[in-house]
């Protein structure tokens, strides 16, 4: 879940022209769903908001939208987008604008990873967790889609330019996938997973033929 600010200000209803209060959900950008649509469905509920689920002939759909408590009529989200944007540009600064506006509530919303689905605990771009970016890091740099594979001390994720088969016995021969920085760990810093040291080194190993 994220916290949005709900942004109130008066305006004049483009079709009966009565100065009205409306309310713009900012914080996840646009206009259209990617703000009104997790937002919406808690501002019908509220009694400093006259929104409502009606049809937008621009969209062609139904939305949620203010609605002029006056003539019925349905202020355009893009058209109180822009309203805002405008204020926005003319400050150059989202923060300064905001002191034009009643900042009447913060609601917590939806927000989850784009490709698997997690819930992220705030605004992120692109809208993917960490574990989903590093994977499409990885195949926009082999050209593939890779299963993820993760350190077996520390749990990260293993990169395939930082990873390293950490041999925990030679004889027998034993191996364990870890990043680079646990297998350094491993080798050179006294007191690390002191478990995980084979018991000759790898010199040696390959001396008596097991590598």
């Amino acid at each position: 879940m994220i916290g949005i600010e709900i942004w109130r200000y008066e305006t004049g209803c483009w079709k009966c022209s009565t100065d009205i209060p409306v309310v713009y959900p900012r914080g996840l950008g646009g206009f259209g769903g990617g703000t009104w649509e997790p937002a919406g469905s808690i501002l019908v509920d509220k009694d400093y908001c006259n929104v409502e689920r009606t049809y937008s002939k621009t969209q062609g759909q139904e939305v949620y939208g203010n609605i002029c408590p006056s003539c019925g009529a349905y202020q355009g989200n893009h058209f109180i987008h822009e309203q805002v944007f405008d204020s926005v540009a003319a400050y150059q600064s989202w923060d300064r604008a905001r002191e034009d506006y009643e900042v009447i509530d913060i609601v917590e919303v939806p927000y989850p990873c784009q490709d698997c689905g997690t819930e992220l605990t705030y605004k992120r771009s692109p809208q993917v967790c960490d574990e989903c970016l590093h994977h499409r890091e990885v195949e926009d740099s082999l050209g593939e889609s890779v299963e993820l594979e993760y350190c077996e001390v520390c749990d990260g994720i293993l990169h395939p330019e930082h990873r390293a088969n950490h041999h925990t016995s030679y004889d027998p021969e034993e191996t364990m996938l870890v990043c680079d920085t646990c297998h350094a760990k491993i080798h050179h810093k006294p007191g690390f997973r002191e478990d995980l040291v084979p018991g000759m080194s790898r010199t040696e190993a390959k001396r008596q033929g097991f590598i």
